[in-house]
């Protein structure tokens, strides 16, 4: 069974890596820097910061990522800063709360 994906337990996991996989090309790494929740009446909804190198710059898509604590799962990201030799995405989610 995966283990559901909320603000809490994104929260364990600030500061420690991720593995993303995009189609065909290797294995890209980020970092989980930021967690946010946004204040939406009936919603659990938040949204997450990650941080990378330039090396290999991951485009709008959903793809797999792994954590030694959360175990594998798919995620849409974006990037929206490119800083230097770094680039932040960032994942949004809302959901009804149950």
């Amino acid at each position: 069974m995966q283990l559901k994906l909320t603000k809490v337990n994104f929260d364990e996991t600030l500061n420690t890596g991720y593995r993303v996989k995009p189609q065909g090309n290797g294995v890209v790494e980020l970092k989980l820097i930021k967690s946010e929740e946004r204040n939406v009446p009936g919603l659990e909804s938040f949204c997450l910061i990650f941080e990378g190198t330039d090396d290999l710059i991951l485009h709008d898509n959903t793809y797999k990522f792994e954590h030694d604590v959360l175990g594998s799962f798919e995620l849409f990201i974006s990037p929206y800063l490119h800083k230097g030799d770094k680039v932040y995405y960032d994942a949004q989610f809302a959901r009804v709360i149950d």
